[in-house]
């Protein structure tokens, strides 16, 4: 059984309550703004009041063709697609979604990891998955985390109620922005090492310092990295900070051969691929599942 888009995602009513979500961000007359999943356009309709122009990318034909009507003549642009299948701009752009749940992990890696990421990005989203992609201080790093900090900075601008939606959603949902940083805490020419690193880490067989970085760190510069950095020699990479891990990064571009860097090579393409074998996995054994509820309740009829 397919979810359907309009079952996953829940939509804002208050036109009040959108100018003030506006009102705590930096979005100005100057900004191109791309949303994702303008719906009904309440979001859409105060942005195109205070921006340069915006580009909605709508998969509902319904809904898309209802807002080039209402858009018709205005600073706004509607696009009847699939914004995982859209081309990001190659200039300096806002990112701005109310986005489906069932969607937030392909959308966020799709924006925070294209070679032109927005400049700023604006998103309504479940607060755990939040948490994930942001880390601390609002929670211990994950390998998201870890592999965007160097590029963004996250915050939490607002906490909705359910009752702020239509349907009203079970989970907690918040306001969040991701802003690309002046000057990345790395070379962003060494972005792909950095991927590559950070996978390494999480992919390689063990939970401590010393079974994570064996392959790639001598014994010297094990011992040498833990008295510096004062590692805790039973703390489990998931306690690890990302101070940390951009220190090991830094270490492990200047001190480690090419031929142990050869260990932690497409790494991050290994990660991607064993994700993606698990969520195919996961939605096959769901539609398995419905399958066998539908023929279920077929013979009970």
């Amino acid at each position: 059984m397919q979810i359907k888009l309009k079952d996953s995602q829940n939509f804002l009513y208050d036109s009040q309550l959108v100018k003030k979500l506006i009102n705590l961000t930096s979005i100005n007359k100057f900004d191109i703004v791309y949303e994702m999943g303008p719906g009904k356009g309440i979001i859409t309709k105060e942005l195109d009041k205070i921006v340069q122009k915006v580009i909605a990318v709508e998969i509902d034909k319904n809904l898309a063709d209802n807002l080039k009507t209402q858009f018709k003549n205005s600073n706004t642009s509607i696009i009847n697609g699939d914004f995982l299948n859209f081309s990001l701009p190659k200039t300096n752009y806002t990112f701005v979604s109310n986005m489906p749940f069932n969607l937030t992990a392909q959308i966020l890696n799709k924006i925070l990891d294209y070679d032109n990421s927005p400049v700023k990005s604006y998103l309504i989203m479940q607060y755990e998955a939040f948490l994930k992609y942001s880390g601390a201080p609002y929670y211990s790093e994950s390998f998201r985390s870890i592999l965007y900090k160097p590029f963004f900075s996250s915050q939490l601008l607002y906490t909705f109620s359910q009752y702020d939606f239509k349907p009203s959603p079970n989970a907690k949902i918040v306001f969040v922005s991701f802003i690309k940083k002046d000057l990345p805490d790395i070379n962003i020419e060494l972005k792909n090492d950095y991927y590559d690193f950070v996978a390494f880490l999480y992919l390689q067989k063990g939970k401590t310092f010393k079974e994570k970085t064996s392959k790639i760190f001598s014994n010297l510069q094990q011992k040498k990295i833990i008295t510096e950095f004062k590692i805790d020699l039973n703390a489990t990479i998931s306690t690890w900070s990302y101070t940390l891990i951009l220190n090991l990064f830094n270490l492990y571009t200047k001190y480690v051969s090419k031929d142990k860097k050869k260990y932690v090579l497409n790494s991050y393409k290994k990660m991607s691929e064993q994700q993606n074998n698990i969520s195919k996995l996961h939605r096959n054994r769901k539609a398995l599942y419905s399958k066998q509820h539908i023929n279920q309740n077929n013979k009970n009829d």
